[in-house]
């Protein structure tokens, strides 16, 4: 039996019952990010996409602008700004509960991210001002060391400490480790 092209095939139990399941789990808000037909879902992708788009504006606006800020007030000044925002800013983004907190918080990781280019671009020049050209090459390959094995010890410690804490019964939703709530001086 051939079916015409406006015609529905007959629903079967499965399908019903799919179906169902379906718009339950919608119902329960979890169909958001997992279901490819919903229009949100869609977008989150894209949404995220752009978002990381944006950061490495922002980083490369902070190798820009940092860079000749600290030419102009001098590298401890501006490193000095560097080390009183970024904790403000980072408890700022670790901490937003309220509804509608994302508004607030992007612009502040777009802040980070200025002086985390900020940082690279004008380290080089800060270590040569105290220690002198000679040394500078040696110098910043360490800290670049120093930086990429902090970059995958660092997630590593505060996973394993977060999962040691589970282990034994921690029932928090949010972590509690003290690198995560050191920035508010809260063990």
């Amino acid at each position: 039996m051939s079916m015409s092209r406006g015609a529905r095939r007959p629903s079967s139990s499965s399908d019903s019952a799919l179906r169902q399941r379906q718009r339950r789990h919608r119902r329960a808000g979890a169909g958001i990010a997992h279901d490819p037909g919903s229009l949100q879902g869609a977008r989150l992708p894209s949404a995220a996409a752009g978002f990381v788009g944006l950061l490495s504006l922002f980083n490369i606006a902070g190798r820009i602008g940092w860079a000749s800020l600290s030419d102009r007030i001098g590298r401890q000044a501006t490193y000095f700004i560097f080390f009183s925002l970024a904790p403000c800013s980072m408890d700022w983004c670790l901490t937003p509960d309220a509804p509608g907190a994302w508004r607030s918080s992007w612009p502040c990781f777009c802040a980070i991210l200025t002086m985390y280019g900020g940082g690279f671009a004008a380290i080089p020049a800060y270590i040569s001002d105290i220690f002198g050209t000679h040394f500078v090459g040696a110098i910043h390959g360490r800290l670049l060391t120093a930086w990429s094995t902090a970059g995958v010890v660092g997630p590593l410690l505060v996973n394993s400490i977060r999962q040691h804490q589970i282990d034994r019964g921690s029932r928090r939703r949010k972590p509690t480790t003290p690198p995560c709530t050191s920035w508010r001086g809260s063990w």
